[in-house]
């Protein structure tokens, strides 16, 4: 199914305004798709936010990065703890690719706000976490 992008809110997606068809393809925006959440304790409520927004639009979060599609990391990458988890998530995948394995891309949780923003799955490209 091609629909033109379609910006909506969460909010937007509970009222009438919006027809069943636009309803029903933002909520699988994500679907198929398993997201690997690299957290740090300063950004708990951001990550749950994170996850809810990837559950709601019919994405799955797993704790097997060979199992993921998307690497997602908080906008604080500066931060060690992150900047630590990010290293050897990036380790495991110099692996996967000794191994011929699907790599995840690495991007910011911007990329998941974003994609539902314009309704359509943005280009990871432009998400990847400054180090």
């Amino acid at each position: 199914m091609n629909l033109p992008p379609v910006h909506i809110s969460e909010t937007d997606i509970a009222s009438d305004q919006y027809s069943e068809t636009s309803k029903l393809y933002l909520m699988s925006l994500f679907s198929n798709i398993k997201f690997f959440l690299i957290e740090s304790n300063m950004c708990k409520l951001e990550m749950i936010g994170i996850k809810d927004r990837i559950l709601l639009y019919g994405g799955g979060i797993t704790t097997q990065l060979k199992e993921a599609s998307f690497v997602v990391s908080t906008e604080t990458d500066e931060e060690i703890a992150v900047a630590d988890k990010i290293s050897q998530v990036k380790e495991t995948l110099a692996e996967y690719i000794k191994k011929s394995v699907a790599i995840p891309r690495i991007v910011t949780t911007t990329f998941i706000d974003d994609s539902i923003k314009e309704g359509i799955l943005v280009d990871a490209k432009y998400y990847q976490p400054h180090m």
